[in-house]
């Protein structure tokens, strides 16, 4: 499994790679790495990793992320109130 740390040294290294060109292509990667990593990690965070990459998330990925907030808050919320 990726840790945190896979995440952001992949991230660092597309963010280098995109400062030097500003291809479409780049793009469409961070959002293929960014999908194949959520699936590896439920903890993953796609706003993050878009931003490390220093990429501007398609809208349709905004609202999904927004959604996905919600739920955490609202799970979080749920197991502080059990004592989880």
């Amino acid at each position: 499994m990726f840790t945190r740390e896979h995440f952001e040294k992949i991230a660092a290294a597309i963010a280098e790679q995109r400062a030097s060109d500003s291809d479409q292509d780049s793009a469409q990667l961070v959002e293929t790495l960014a999908d194949i990593f959520a699936e590896s990690n439920e903890r993953f965070s796609r706003a993050a990793f878009i931003a490390a990459c220093n990429a501007e998330p398609r809208a349709e990925i905004r609202r999904h992320v927004a959604k996905q907030n919600v739920k955490t808050i609202a799970r979080n919320k749920a197991r502080a109130k059990i004592g989880v």
